[in-house]
Order: C-alpha cells, then sequence, then structure tokens
C-alpha cells in the first residue's frame, strides 16, 4: 500500500468534519428557511423564521447541500480506505478535495462576479469594492489551492478522464443543490398560490430554476458515468465531453434566465426580486444584476461551444491509469 493508515484516518476526520459543516448549512438554510421563504415561514418548523432575501439563503443552502454530497462521497471512500487493502479510495479522497475547492472557488467567483449584492447590500453593507475585492482575492487563493494538487495527483493530460471525473462530481452536486431548492421552493408556492403575492410570476421563476439545473444535472451525471466507464477501459470518448460541454451550456442559459426573469419583473408593475432583501420588494441599483447574468451566463455559453469544439478535434493524451 502506498498510503499509510495515519493518511487514511486523517481523511475520515476531515471529510467528517466537512460534512457535518456542510449539512448544517444545507439543512437551515436549504430546508428549513429557503422552501418557506417567500410565503413568509408559513409551514416552517422553525419557531423564529429569520429575516434575510431568498437569494442569500438560497445561495447558502445551495452551497451547503452540494458540499454535503461530495463531502459525503469523501467519507465514504474515506471509510472503505480502512477497510480494504486498496488505494484507490483514498485516491477518491483525494478527488473530493479537489471537488470540494472546485464548489468553494465557484461559490467565491459567483459572489465576486455576480451576486456580491447578497452578501453585501442584504446585510446592510453598501461598500461593494471591498466585498468584490475580499471575494476576488479568495478565489485566487482557493484556485491556485485546488489546481495545483489537481496537476500534481492526476497530471496534466495523463489522467484526463480522472480529471474530468472530478470536474463532473462537483457540477453535478451543484446542479442538483440548486435544482432540488428552486423545487422545494416551487412546492411551496404552490401549495400557498392563494394567499402568496404574485404566485404565477414567482412560479415561473422557481419553476425555471428547478428545470434548467436538473436537465443539467443529468448531463453532468451521465457524463461522470462515462468519464467513468472510460478511465476503467483506458480511453477517450468525445460523447462524454459533450455531456459535459452540454451541462456546462444549460448552467449559463440557468444565469441568463435568471437575469431576464429579474428584468422584466422589476421593469413591471410587480416589482419582486429573488435578489432583493424584502420579499416582493426590489432596489432599481439591482438591474445590475441582470446585466451580469448576460455576461456571466454567456461566458459560460461560450465557453462550453468552445470546449465542444476542442472535444470535436480529438484528443490524443495517453491516460495513465490508476495502479
Amino acid at each position: 500500500m502506498k498510503y499509510s493508515s495515519t493518511v487514511r484516518m486523517v481523511n475520515v476526520v476531515l471529510f467528517a468534519l466537512l460534512m457535518a459543516g456542510f449539512t448544517f448549512l444545507a439543512v437551515w438554510f436549504g430546508f428549513l428557511v429557503t422552501p418557506f421563504q417567500w410565503i413568509g415561514g408559513r409551514g416552517s418548523p422553525l419557531a423564529e423564521f429569520p429575516t434575510m432575501g431568498y437569494g442569500l439563503s438560497a445561495m447558502l443552502g445551495a452551497f451547503g447541500l452540494a458540499g454535503a454530497i461530495v463531502s459525503c462521497i469523501g467519507l465514504v471512500s474515506g471509510v472503505q480506505s480502512l477497510v480494504k487493502n486498496d488505494d484507490r479510495p483514498v485516491v477518491r479522497c483525494f478527488g473530493c478535495y479537489i471537488a470540494v475547492g472546485l464548489l468553494v472557488a465557484a461559490f467565491l467567483f459567483f459572489n465576486a462576479t455576480w451576486l456580491y449584492r447578497l452578501t453585501s447590500s442584504n446585510l446592510g453593507d453598501d461598500d461593494l469594492g471591498f466585498i468584490i475585492t475580499v471575494y476576488v482575492i479568495a478565489f485566487i487563493l482557493v484556485s491556485f489551492a485546488t489546481l495545483v494538487p489537481l496537476t500534481k495527483i492526476f497530471g496534466d493530460n495523463e489522467k484526463f478522464n480522472s480529471i474530468m471525473k472530478i470536474l463532473s462530481v462537483a457540477l453535478c452536486a451543484a446542479d442538483f443543490s440548486v435544482a432540488l431548492l428552486f423545487f422545494l421552493s416551487y412546492i411551496q408556492v404552490v401549495s400557498y398560490r392563494d394567499s402568496v403575492s404574485y404566485s404565477a410570476n414567482v412560479m415561473t421563476e422557481f419553476g425555471l430554476g428547478a428545470l434548467i439545473p436538473f436537465l443539467a444535472c443529468l448531463l453532468a451525471a451521465a457524463a461522470l458515468f462515462g468519464y467513468s466507464k472510460a478511465d476503467k477501459n483506458g480511453q477517450v470518448k468525445k460523447l462524454n465531453g459533450y455531456l459535459f460541454e452540454g451541462a456546462l451550456c444549460l448552467n449559463g442559459v440557468a444565469i441568463i434566465v435568471a437575469g431576464v426573469l429579474e428584468q422584466i419583473f422589476q421593469s413591471s408593475s410587480l416589482r419582486i426580486s429573488l435578489v432583493a432583501k424584502g420579499i416582493s420588494q426590489s432596489n432599481p441599483t439591482y438591474t445590475e444584476f441582470a446585466v451580469m447574468s448576460y455576461i456571466i451566463g454567456g461566458l459560460l455559453v461560450l465557453a462550453s461551444l468552445y470546449f465542444a469544439y476542442q472535444t470535436s478535434l480529438g484528443n490524443k493524451a495517453k491516460l495513465v491509469k490508476d495502479e
């Protein structure tokens, strides 16, 4: 065995701690707050429902759930490494660390470029320059701390399928988390639609917010299955790349749709916003959310198309399977 029992035990302990922290975020914000946010806390088991914007609670809940899913995979792999004389579960643990790092990096990136109002204006701090700067610095640090181990452990082109499996796990977990929370919110609004202001419009936002990420999750899951199978056979298949890039494209589309709906509802007499602090309340400055949605979402769509073009050219990388 290449890895000692100490390394295996440390993996189990760290993933148990990570899972506990992420699960707290997922349960508190994802299941106890977010689904009941737009209906004023009705039906929530919380005695004192917190006052916060829907977007903030949804972001924290989705981030927590995605991190909990990846941490659970890492914890299971860590336990397997203790009971089996096999180094492959340890390598999977390392891959889960990287996947968690990718989720954190994505969280910081979107807060720096797109969702910065959620943790600034919604918390009573309009010093956007400072907030964005902090997120950018944190994003650079986390990205460096994640990508360096990725290249060191899995190589650049030598283990292409292994790298793409990690990316697919992170993307699948994130899309599933977002889709689930929006779906739960949709169900609650449907249940109270007769007493919810502009319920039809809110149901449209929640419905699309659940549907598009769910479709992206299915594509990412299919890509993960394909990469896992190709890794065992030492192959590179274009179909897996197209599936992953399709999931990435749908994420860009979801962001663009969020911006379109936000702009439509803010410019009409409805004046509702999922980004503002108050329910059914918007601020004219939040129209920048729509603009950034078009930019960030458009860049994701263009990136996915570029990656699809590169996939169509073929990959001559020589794969090295895990020992």
